[in-house]
């Protein structure tokens, strides 16, 4: 009999180890989920930053593409100025040589009645 219920109380034993064990992985699998909870809230916390910069690099590149722009806007009035700019000194020195030549034609025949 003695043997009999030593042999039970080591079933009993070992029963209450592996419940106690069978504790500790229902722990651990609790802490183990509450990490990946907040890997995943991690994450989707990288995934919007993501997005967000990206939406950002986006809207800087249309405001580079629309600088551009500009700039060549700019510089295409320039140039068109700086093309009247030259028919205008041209036409200045023509009207100046045209005077020096009337100038020179004052006594001539040419202005007499």
């Amino acid at each position: 009999m003695d043997a009999t219920v030593s042999t039970m109380s080591r079933i009993i034993d070992t029963i209450n180890g592996i419940i106690i064990e069978i504790r500790n992985i229902s722990m651990k699998t609790g802490t183990q989920q509450g990490i990946n909870n907040a890997v995943n809230t991690e994450s989707d916390n990288l995934k919007i930053k993501s997005e967000q910069i990206k939406d950002m690099m986006n809207m800087q590149q249309t405001a580079l593409n629309e600088i551009a722009r500009s700039i060549v806007g700019i510089n295409d009035i320039a140039q068109f100025y700086v093309e009247g700019s030259r028919r205008l000194h041209n036409d200045a020195e023509k009207v100046e040589r045209l005077a020096e030549m009337l100038k020179g034609d004052e006594g001539t025949e040419l202005y007499q009645v």
